[in-house]
């Protein structure tokens, strides 16, 4: 969620960090990907900075073959109480990979 202050030089601090490029594509473009190679079809994806900017480029994951679910982080929250809700969001049935990039 954070502004991603230790990349900016690769964000120039306009873009949220899921955005930036690698590639030629966003990150979390190549990290949905990838999930989706291991078969997973389900992705619990919690925003901050540019929420919207993210939510309009990857919109439901259909187009990546697999459903993404949204939270918006809440400066309040710690980064445990966002992983809870990560988890939560997934049956007990479903397979777990938690892909983080924390900042502190």
């Amino acid at each position: 969620g954070g502004q991603g202050k230790r990349l900016r030089s690769v964000t120039h601090g306009k873009i949220p960090k899921p955005m930036a490029e690698l590639m030629g594509r966003p990150v979390l473009e190549h990290i949905l990907l990838l999930l989706r190679r291991d078969g997973f079809d389900r992705v619990a994806v919690t925003l901050g900075y540019q929420a919207e900017r993210i939510r309009s480029c990857f919109g439901d994951g259909s187009a990546w073959g697999m459903e993404l679910v949204y939270y918006e982080e809440f400066e309040e929250k710690t980064e445990a109480q966002r992983r809870e809700w990560q988890i939560k969001q997934l049956s007990r049935r479903e397979k777990l990979k938690l892909v983080a990039a924390a900042e502190k």
